[in-house]
């Protein structure tokens, strides 16, 4: 006898194989299952695949089995891979927690499990005459039990894209015996099958497409053939096709790069036990009961359509048994046809979520498929020019300002076009101010934003000055000089942000003023002083040693001094001494007094400490007088840090009083307010003057215009 060896096999079929291929009709007839018994005789030995998709974390290891890092030999199984359910040992993780709920990031439209699936009697299986390429409606179910080989229980789906950005999809399903070879199909539907009660079935295909017997074009069946004798399971594809009334689901011929896509495991490595389900009531599935199976569905497209966006999605997952892979093969059992939303082959560009319009970052571009061309603005670089590295970005601040920007993305091959609207959000307003200008003598400064649009602030200064709060909107800052300028940043609800800034003007406090003293004659009995020195246009007053008004007085006081000449005060009763000071604008300068008295604090926008009524500074009454200039009301806030009765009083310019207030519970910070409307004059000075149990003191004040 002849020896017969696989080269000797190979080279006699394929003269036979050739030889039948002499009449046209039976070209493709014949040369499909050469090419699909020659390829998957040279797989059928491979032990499992693996799919480096994300999620599961790990990918996902195609070994017949449905826990993580399990097997880890032999190759390409390791130790970290991901797979249906958890399993220890390993950073591998899984579609489904234990309790069978999804884990994020995959969704309930994205994975699923068919389950309670009767078995072996009462079970929904196809009657006899029911075929593989039946129209929808040709075909019929009724409840009895199906071949044991046949019968299913269980399945599984999951989708998934890899480190290129193509999807895939894992299946698996099982059996209740594993004697004989078992084929279970996959179809995926664009339409949907209702399972009817009275045994039919009804088939509605998606009518923009062409379509017939219930399908829609390019429908596909994933079928796995599994044996109990040891070797892999085999993966065939079809693709429903036809025209006119002439439809069936045509095999895709087999090839290296198509076995390299779509494969299938099952679990012939032995049992596989502690099931996370129950499978044919039990928590074990026997040798060769479990198959799974994974397919590059975006490689399958690519050859299908030959287009990279074929847009195939799928709203209906129907899982069959069959009695063999004929085109002609008796269904047997069937899950009730499973609604999902799988969308493949589409062209989709990753969103970018909003951003600021003053956003100079350049953020990487993407899409699926990979490799086209984005154009729009901000987008860089710009058509027709190629990147070399294939990397496209957009740069909000190069987009034309704050709106909805569209970018277009092209795919490869030119068939498909798709846009992403990104949003720019405009910038915040800030505006920034201060109360100055102040006086060199002023301490505390008020800094303002009023933007409007900010939910947040930060406050910096480019010298030495101490801001009390930085994050307040409105805060306060002590140690500043003139010209220092104070930048705030706003933030808005989007998290854009401005910056505005304001400058500090000091303006210095004049000199006290030259007084010379003309004592009285003997015969009378009041006196002059000379102002000299003076300041064209600043005001002068005149009080008495006590800081009172002095009655009589020329020229009246307050004196606005027409130029720099000296000015001569007369009719001063003698004995009252005098204190003389100028203000320029808001600042006033020391008292020159007679006798010697304490130093004239300035006016608005600060306030001041002066004598009267009373001879001296005391530091234990303190209080803080606002705003400086007040209109009708004003503000007296105590600084002292006990607790005390306190009167407050209000002097007008003549030392007259024209308001006193009794508070029994004064305290540390505490603000009483002063309607002053009814006493206040334009641009007049006040004294005002807070006493307590230990002590008193006043201030000078304005009144505005």
């Amino acid at each position: 006898m002849k020896k017969i060896t696989i080269s000797n096999f190979f080279d006699v079929l394929s003269r036979k194989m050739i030889s039948s291929f002499l009449t046209k009709e039976s070209v493709f007839r014949n040369f499909v299952p050469f090419l699909s018994i020659f390829f998957l005789f040279f797989s059928s030995q491979i032990y499992g695949q693996f799919a480096n998709v994300n999620p599961p974390l790990g990918g996902f290891a195609i070994d017949g089995g449905l826990r993580a890092n399990t097997p880890t030999s032999p190759s390409p199984f390791t130790t970290n891979q991901g797979d249906w359910y958890p399993g220890t040992g390993g950073t591998g993780l899984s579609v489904f927690e234990n309790s069978g709920n999804v884990i994020a990031p995959a969704t309930s439209e994205t994975s699923g499990r068919a389950a309670a699936e009767p078995y072996n009697g009462n079970d929904n299986v196809f009657t006899n005459g029911s075929k593989f390429n039946d129209f929808v409606s040709s075909l019929r179910w009724f409840q009895n039990s199906a071949p044991d080989k046949n019968d299913i229980n269980n399945a599984l789906y999951h989708v998934s894209r890899d480190g290129n950005n193509q999807q895939w999809i894992f299946i698996s399903g099982d059996r209740l015996s594993t004697n004989g070879t078992s084929y279970i199909d996959f179809e995926l539907l664009q339409g949907g099958i209702v399972q009817n009660t009275n045994g039919t079935f009804t088939g509605t295909p998606v009518l923009s497409k062409p379509n017939g017997g219930g399908r829609t074009e390019n429908d596909v069946i994933i079928s796995m053939e599994y044996t109990n004798g040891g070797s892999k399971p085999n993966v065939f594809i079809y693709q429903w096709k036809g025209s006119g009334n002439n439809w069936s689901y045509q095999q895709v011929p087999s090839s290296a790069a198509l076995l390299a896509n779509a494969f299938a495991e099952t679990n012939r490595a032995g049992a596989e036990t502690n099931l996370p389900y129950s499978a044919f009531g039990s928590a074990t599935y026997q040798q060769f009961a479990f198959v799974e199976a994974a397919v590059n569905v975006t490689y399958l497209t690519n050859i299908l359509g030959g287009t990279s966006c074929s847009n195939l999605n799928i709203k209906t997952l129907w899982v069959k048994t069959k009695a063999s892979a004929s085109s002609t093969a008796a269904l047997k059992d069937f899950i009730t046809p499973i609604p999902v939303d799988l969308v493949f082959g589409s062209t989709d560009i990753d969103p970018i979520s909003a951003k600021c319009a003053s956003d100079n970052t350049a953020y990487l571009l993407s899409a699926t498929p990979s490799g086209g061309v984005f154009t729009g603005p901000g987008v860089t670089p710009i058509a027709p020019a190629v990147p070399a590295d294939g990397k496209y970005y957009f740069t909000p601040s190069n987009a034309g300002g704050d709106g909805t920007k569209t970018i277009t993305y092209v795919t490869a091959d030119g068939s498909c076009t798709t846009t992403e609207p990104i949003v720019v959000n405009p910038l915040p307003t800030a505006t920034a101010s201060n109360n100055g200008p102040v006086c060199s003598d002023t301490t505390t400064i008020t800094l303002n934003e009023t933007g409007g649009d900010a939910v947040s602030w930060s406050w910096v200064s480019d010298g030495s000055a101490t801001i009390t709060d930085p994050t307040d909107q409105n805060p306060t800052a002590t140690g500043f000089v003139h010209g220092e300028k104070f930048t705030v940043t706003v933030t808005d609800a989007n998290g854009c942000t401005s910056t505005a800034n304001t400058t500090i003007t000091v303006n210095d406090n004049p000199g006290t003023p030259g007084v010379s003293y003309t004592p009285p004659t003997c015969t009378q009995n009041t006196f002059s002083i000379t102002v000299s020195g003076v300041i064209s246009g600043g005001s002068y007053t005149v009080l008495d040693k006590n800081g009172n008004a002095i009655s009589g007085i020329s020229p009246s006081v307050p004196y606005e001094a027409p130029n720099g000449s000296n000015i001569v005060f007369s009719n001063i009763p003698a004995g009252s001494g005098y204190q003389v000071s100028v203000s320029v604008g808001d600042c006033s300068s020391d008292a020159n007094s007679c006798p010697a008295a304490a130093k004239l604090i300035s006016s608005a926008p600060k306030t001041k400490e002066i004598i009267a009524p009373i001879a001296a500074k005391i530091e234990t009454a303190g209080f803080d007088a606002y705003p400086v200039p007040f209109k009708d009301l004003l503000t007296v806030k105590y600084n002292f840090d006990y607790a005390s009765d306190v009167k407050i009083e209000v002097f007008n310019a003549q030392g007259i009083s024209i308001l006193s207030k009794i508070d029994t519970n004064g305290y540390l910070n505490k603000e009483i307010t002063l309607d002053l409307r009814l006493n206040k004059g334009k641009e007049q000075v006040y004294v005002v003057k807070v006493t307590t149990n230990r002590g008193s003191s006043v201030k000078k004040v304005i009144s505005s215009r």
